[in-house]
């Protein structure tokens, strides 16, 4: 009876989701090739795979498969990450193209696979895969853990519910005839990965890999509908957008550049490292604004994403969602969003001038009251640092992370809050002697209430002996 309720859990489970006949949208899945290779690459160190979010599924995965990071597989992923960053949404773009023999799917071309896997031997990859599979019994691995892909199916179903898929063939003008399907990456940590495969006969099938951050008290995959909606719009909209900016790179490629120029530090913090990548994030992100805007979302939500896109960098948000609604009300001369591109291209020399004026409203720390940045000579008795800045901040929000030398370098923060009008954050610290300090203020943390944020701001001193 154990060995029937378990294969009945796995039917539900391991379903073959790449071979399924044109549903609009499938139901919340967990895929074997999309857990087996967020696994590979936890194993070979990416800080975007190692995240500990679903703790109760993390630690299985650590004591079973932990004995096998020196895997013939495992050192050849380590070598192709450090010689052509491959990470983050490549491992889930691979699976997408993969069977459930691990090889590359006989129905589909290599044409949308993620560039990074361009230089690789992908037969010998392949190979290594099917023995690191066969080595570890990952099937067992995979069937010994129904029990929580059941839940977090189940748990997911809310969002689900309440997408409108039909949304994106009328609002990008194509993909009517694409599959959707909605993958759970368990081991995902908290990233969401979009992929996408073009068929042979020019079907394609668009990939929505949703990881997992938050858990209830039970330890147990929660998905609130606030938080996961737009993420699910988000990576669905990558079908659409990341292929239209590639086509058009010849005429966005200027100004891309001009603005990779003036956010790519912080774009690179986000793992979005290039002029292309920051431009296909700005307009899905400018499409998910568009959805909640076509779907009543209300003013107020309107602005907290306008506001967030801009705390993280996406300074020119609120231009692109209003050149997204000018093309929504010229569909009878431009169907698809294709059709619009050249005008989208034209706009950015607009927006490039409006961020190069949205510069002069980034915040900045002016000066540090008790000592300056660099000190070697602070006192231990020093109970307060009180950082000014040139304008009032949101006192909202704040955050301060431990810098290089970790949370042991970091002083014991008893209390922060603002005054001044909220132009100065005082922290109330214990220090104490002969010791050196690194404190780090985010940016996402410390912004303007308009949502104009800092350039993280680096403090570093020593107390006196």
């Amino acid at each position: 009876m154990r060995k029937i309720l378990i294969t009945l859990l796995i039917a539900v489970c391991s379903i073959n989701v790449f071979a399924e006949q044109n549903p609009a949208l499938s139901k919340p899945e967990i895929d074997k090739r999309t857990e087996l290779l967020s696994i590979v690459f936890r194993l070979a160190g990416n800080d975007e795979y190692n995240r500990k979010y679903f703790k109760l599924y993390t630690d299985r995965i650590e004591q079973y498969f932990r004995k096998y990071e020196s895997h013939g597989l495992v050192e050849y992923t380590r070598s192709l990450v450090s010689k052509y960053s491959i990470g983050y949404d490549a491992p889930m773009s691979l699976a997408a193209h993969l069977d459930n023999n691990l090889d590359i799917r006989k129905e589909v071309t290599l044409d949308y696979i993620d560039r990074r896997w361009n230089n690789v031997d992908l037969k010998k990859y392949l190979l290594l895969l099917k023995e690191f599979s066969k080595d570890t019994k990952f099937d067992k691995f995979f069937e010994d853990n129904a029990d929580l892909y059941v839940e977090a199916k189940r748990q997911f179903m809310t969002i689900y519910d309440n997408i409108d898929m039909e949304w994106f063939a009328i609002f990008f003008g194509e993909g009517a005839s694409d599959t959707y399907y909605i993958i759970n990456g368990l081991s995902n940590g908290g990233h969401n990965y979009g992929a996408s495969v073009l068929l042979k006969d020019g079907g394609k099938e668009n990939y929505s890999v949703m990881g997992l951050r938050y858990v209830s008290d039970g330890g147990m995959p929660r998905f609130s509908k606030d938080s996961y909606l737009p993420i699910l719009i988000h990576e669905f909209s990558h079908a659409f957008v990341n292929h239209l900016n590639e086509k058009y790179s010849d005429i966005l490629k200027e100004r891309g550049e001009e603005l990779f120029s003036i956010v790519g530090e912080s774009m690179a913090k986000q793992a979005y490292p290039s002029w292309q990548i920051m431009m296909n994030e700005a307009l899905v992100r400018a499409a998910v604004i568009k959805y909640e805007i076509d779907h009543k979302a209300g003013q107020q939500r309107i602005n907290m994403a306008v506001k967030y896109e801009i705390s993280r960098s996406f300074l020119w948000i609120k231009e692109l969602v209003a050149v997204l609604q000018e093309y929504d009300k010229q569909r009878d001369r431009y169907p698809t969003l294709d059709s619009y591109m050249p005008k989208i291209a034209e706009a950015y020399t607009d927006i490039a001038k409006t961020i190069l004026e949205a510069e002069t409203k980034r915040p900045n720390v002016i000066s540090i009251g008790e000592f300056s940045n660099g000190d070697t000579n602070v006192s231990s008795d020093v109970k307060t640092i009180t950082i000014n800045f040139d304008r009032p901040m949101n006192a909202d929000n704040m955050s301060v992370d431990a810098g290089t030398k970790g949370m042991d370098g970091t002083p014991a923060i008893k209390k922060a809050h603002y005054i001044n009008d909220n132009k100065t954050f005082v922290m109330d610290v214990e220090l104490v002697k002969d010791k050196e300090y690194q404190i780090i203020l985010k940016g996402r943390g410390f912004a303007t209430p308009d949502g104009y944020r800092i350039k993280d701001y680096e403090i570093n001193f020593k107390t006196a002996k």
